[in-house]
């Protein structure tokens, strides 16, 4: 019994960095701040969700600070 719950939180564990890190550095970085690529709708649902699990805090923000960052990269100010 006890094993199983140990199997099913490390499971969590790892899933649930798998979906920071997809959200993270795909959605947020990528997709949303240097709009790289496009995708549909859906997927942009999907992954607006999977960061609201991830709760890397809120997409707005995050991508406001990273184009604050590109502003002054390679900078004094960066």
């Amino acid at each position: 019994m006890l094993e199983n719950i140990l199997i099913a939180i490390f499971i969590g564990i790892l899933w649930s960095q798998v979906i920071s890190h997809f959200g993270a550095s795909i959605l947020l970085h990528r997709y949303y701040c240097h709009k790289q690529f496009k995708v549909p709708v859906w997927f942009e649902w999907v992954g607006l969700w999977m960061l609201s699990i991830a709760y890397i805090r809120t997409p707005i923000g995050w991508i406001a600070s990273h184009r604050m960052h590109h502003h002054h990269s390679d900078s004094e100010l960066d």
